[in-house]
Parts: structure tokens; C-alpha cells; sequence
């Protein structure tokens, strides 16, 4: 009853409803996925390439995931980080185990992620009295989310048009240019935001070399 219930809705051009950020095909809709394959109404298999825009990179369905979820739900939804939450230290643990990083900020987007980032930088100098490290220098063809700090981050002028004024505190240089990078730093420098993967950028790897040279500036 219920999934006849969804198809009658859908039915009924239930796509006016939603905000038209993006022009999805009309007639393609997927109706469920398995490991890197999405599959369309009519059965039609596609290689998830897109993988929801650098989201679902364990792919679709997974068994062990799917049941970790299942447990979840049958337990509790969400009690903010205001509580401790046993699953997320587990999981911060072993992240921090397996990375460079000494602790772990779980976010809700990638945009807050980021922009949570951006306020560490800023508050890491403004804490040490050094109040004029303000700006951040950001790279072309950048893409780092959709809100107004992300995007002048990103410093793209068509995604900043009508909604950015001004640079917002934000240098950028060319993709992967040590000798910008080195005339750019200045006394207001507070840091500097990078993909190690660019997406809108091509899907462009961040050289060892690279990151290297900015470690050591």
C-alpha cells in the first residue's frame, strides 16, 4: 500500500514542489542501487560515476552498512552533540587511527565542514591576539559548497554573482602554483583551503609535491 501510495504522489508532477536548483531528466529516475550501479524504472544498470556528488563513495547498499543503520534506527535517531554519543567516539577513534588528524568534527555538509574549518583558522589567530590574520587564500577552479562563505572560499565570479560582494577575506592563486602561493602569503594571512581532489576542477589530484611546499610555508 504504501510504495502505490508513493507512485500515485510521484505521479502527479510532484516535481513542482521542489526548488529548481538543478534540471534533473524527467525521465530517468532511479529506483535503487547495488555497490557502484544505479538502476533506472525500467532496469536499465548505470556505473554511479557521480556517486552523489562525492557522497556515497562505499557505494549503494551495502550489507554491513545497511544493518549498522537498521540498529541505529531501532534505537535512537539523534540527540545532538550537546551528549555524548558512543558510535560517533568509536568511529572518530578509528578515523583518527587511520589519518593525520588528532580529533574528529562531525558535520551535517560538506559546506559546514568547511565552514567550520574556516572559522578554526580565523578563531585559532583571534585567540592569540592576532586579530589581523584574517584572510584565507583559496585555489581556481575550486568548489568547497553552496553557502556564502563556501563560495567566496571557491572565489568562482559566476557562482559569486548577485549573492558574494567583495572578496569576503579570500585570496586565490592558480591551481597547484608554488610561486603565487609564496607572493600571495602576507602578515594578514591566516591560512589556506585546498581539495586534495578537485571535483568541479576536473577530478584533479593534489600533487605529494604540492602539498609538501605548503606544509612547509
Amino acid at each position: 500500500m504504501k510504495g502505490k501510495i508513493i507512485e500515485e504522489e510521484v505521479s502527479l508532477n510532484s516535481r513542482k514542489a521542489l526548488w529548481p536548483n538543478y534540471s534533473p531528466p524527467a525521465e530517468l529516475v532511479f529506483t535503487h542501487g547495488v555497490g557502484s550501479e544505479l538502476f533506472s524504472e525500467s532496469g536499465q544498470a548505470y556505473l554511479d560515476f557521480l556517486s552523489g556528488i562525492a557522497v556515497t563513495s562505499f557505494g549503494h547498499s551495502h550489507p554491513h552498512l545497511n544493518e549498522a543503520l537498521k540498529q541505529q534506527a531501532d534505537k535512537v535517531w539523534h540527540v545532538s552533540n550537546l551528549f555524548r554519543i558512543p558510535e560517533a567516539e568509536v568511529l572518530a577513534t578509528r578515523l583518527v587511527q587511520e589519518s593525520f588528524a588528532d580529533n574528529v568534527f562531525f558535520a551535517n555538509s560538506g559546506a559546514e565542514a568547511v565552514e567550520a574549518g574556516l572559522k578554526a583558522i580565523r578563531g585559532y589567530h583571534a585567540a592569540r591576539g592576532d586579530n589581523k590574520r584574517t584572510r584565507i587564500i583559496g585555489f581556481s577552479d575550486s568548489f568547497h559548497g553552496r553557502t556564502m562563505a563556501t563560495v567566496a572560499a571557491a572565489g568562482n565570479k559566476s557562482h559569486m554573482q548577485n549573492f558574494v560582494p567583495g572578496d569576503q577575506g579570500f585570496d586565490h592563486i592558480e591551481w597547484g602554483n608554488v610561486e603565487a602561493l609564496k607572493n600571495v602569503i602576507s602578515d594578514s594571512t591566516a591560512g589556506i583551503i585546498l581539495e586534495t581532489v578537485q571535483g568541479e576542477g576536473g577530478i584533479r589530484p593534489v600533487t605529494q609535491k604540492f602539498l609538501a611546499s605548503i606544509r612547509e610555508l
